[in-house]
């Protein structure tokens, strides 16, 4: 965000949240957002977690800042044992596209995808969205 502030760029931050919630570093979400909020960042998001950490993450966003936030979640499958993603156990399509949902009755405005997801995963959400309009 600095790096984007001194080129006059617009920019968005996310951060990856532990099971618990808090950033994998250990610092607790709220922190974070008091720690770039100065930067005027588009958006800040959470990324790289499951849907149920996102779902949480989100309610703790929303009441932590004003700015827009988002999401996107890992879906089917997990990290590799030795490297990169297995899909392999995990959130199934559907319960992603559910969790999508909360996230955005919990004030998220943006919402997407990370590890194991799919243009199909993307699709489950786009026709929720729809079916709820």
């Amino acid at each position: 965000l600095e790096a984007a502030a001194a080129g006059n760029l617009p920019a968005a931050v996310s951060f990856v949240c532990s099971d618990a919630g808090d950033l994998l570093s250990g610092e607790s979400l709220e922190d974070a957002v008091r720690a770039v909020e100065d930067l005027e960042p588009l958006a800040i998001m959470v990324n790289c977690c499951t849907p149920d950490v996102a779902t949480k993450a989100v309610v703790r966003l929303r009441a932590a800042t004003d700015r827009p936030v988002g999401v996107y979640a890992n879906g089917y499958g997990q990290p590799g044992k030795k490297s990169g993603w297995s899909f392999r156990g995990g959130s199934g399509n559907r319960h992603f596209a559910r969790e999508a949902m909360r996230w955005l009755e919990a004030g998220a405005q943006l919402v997407g995808g990370c590890c194991g997801t799919t243009p199909k995963t993307i699709q489950r959400v786009a026709k929720l969205i729809t079916l709820k309009s």
